[in-house]
């Protein structure tokens, strides 16, 4: 199953206070995540995933990710929470739209999956 998830941030976002939306994962195991930085971004969106107020994605406490015209792709294995996706863009003068894919399998899938039939 997948979760659909677009951030518009607005031009010239400040780091402080960042734009922000939430995904209910409600059930199942969060595979990956596909984050589509729309060309235009310049390397200039910054966009960081917490679990409440753990930054989570990426790792480095602090860091975010910033792409232009790519997808950035999350292999994980986590459990259904609700998550919060952080952006901001200082300097910029367009909005930019930023869009998640989350594909969360169920616990039949997932077992599936660790046994090698997916």
């Amino acid at each position: 199953m997948n979760y659909d998830t677009a951030l518009t941030v607005p031009a010239n976002t400040p780091t402080l206070p960042p734009v922000s939306t939430t995904q209910v994962i409600s059930a199942g195991v969060l595979q990956r995540i596909d984050i589509f930085f729309h060309d235009g971004c310049h390397r200039l969106v910054c966009i960081a995933i917490f679990d409440g107020a753990t930054q989570v994605w990426p790792k480095d406490v602090g860091s975010c990710y910033r792409e232009n015209a790519v997808i950035e792709e999350m292999v994980l294995n986590q459990v259904a929470k609700t998550y919060t996706m952080y952006g901001w863009s200082p300097g910029t003068t367009y909005d930019h739209r930023i869009t998640m894919v989350w594909n969360v399998l169920t616990a039949e899938e997932n077992t599936m999956r660790r046994a090698g039939y997916i």
